[in-house]
């Protein structure tokens, strides 16, 4: 039983249904919305506030983003620039689903970050050889 690993066990016992962590996105939108950038863990965070790392001194302290729809259109394209380190075409393929059909960019900075999810997209079926198949998949708007 010690060999086993927790996500063998948890497959097995149906862990889904009572574990706590099943939907973590709201938390990760909080996150993100605090720190500004997605975030895997606190250890930072942690760090920052037990004074073992320093703070930058220039930190200004406003608001990140000019309304909620600007946030969650931000924290779509970060979490889809992260997913985007593994390289899978499985999950490139995703990501143009999610680059075209993701929310409405109402900033410079939450459309740089889909125009960064695209260009890697775009050069990852480039290496792949699928460049005219994607081009013929989805009409650009």
């Amino acid at each position: 039983m010690a060999q086993v690993p927790f996500e063998v066990a948890a497959e097995h016992c149906g862990a889904a249904d009572f574990i706590a962590l099943d939907d973590v996105r709201p938390l990760e939108f909080l996150l993100y919305l605090y720190f500004g950038k997605t975030e895997e863990d606190l250890t930072n965070f942690a760090l920052r506030d037990l004074g073992i790392m320093r703070t930058n001194k220039a930190t200004s302290f406003k608001a990140r983003f000019a309304d909620g729809k600007e946030a969650r259109a931000c924290f779509h394209y970060s979490q889809l620039l992260d997913r985007l380190d593994v390289k899978s075409p499985a999950i490139y393929h995703g990501a143009v689903t999610d680059i075209f059909g993701g929310p409405d960019c109402p900033s410079d900075y939450a459309a740089d970050l889909r125009s960064r999810a695209a260009c890697q997209v775009g050069q990852f079926f480039e290496k792949l050889g699928e460049k005219d198949h994607l081009c013929s998949s989805f009409e650009v708007s």
